[in-house]
C-alpha cells in the first residue's frame, strides 16, 4: 500500500497516465479535424485515469492531497 500525488500518477514510474495517453493518441491515426483530436485525447486522459485509479485500489494505493 503506498500513497501518491496527482502528479506522480500522471508522470511517474509506476502510474504514468501522460505516457499511455501519448501512445493512445501517436496510434490512432490522423484525425478529421482539429476537434476530433482534441476530443480525442480528452476522452484519453478520462479513460486512462479511470483505469489507473481502478488498479490503484485493487492495489490499496491512495491519492494524497499536497497543499
Amino acid at each position: 500500500m503506498a500513497a501518491y500525488t496527482v502528479e506522480e500518477i500522471f508522470n511517474g514510474n509506476k502510474y504514468s497516465v501522460m505516457s499511455e495517453v501519448v501512445k493512445e493518441i501517436l496510434f490512432s491515426g490522423p484525425y478529421e479535424s482539429v476537434e476530433d483530436a482534441q476530443t480525442a485525447i480528452e476522452m484519453a486522459y478520462v479513460k486512462h485515469t479511470i483505469l489507473v485509479l481502478r488498479d490503484m485500489q485493487k492495489k490499496g494505493d491512495t491519492v494524497v492531497d499536497v497543499k
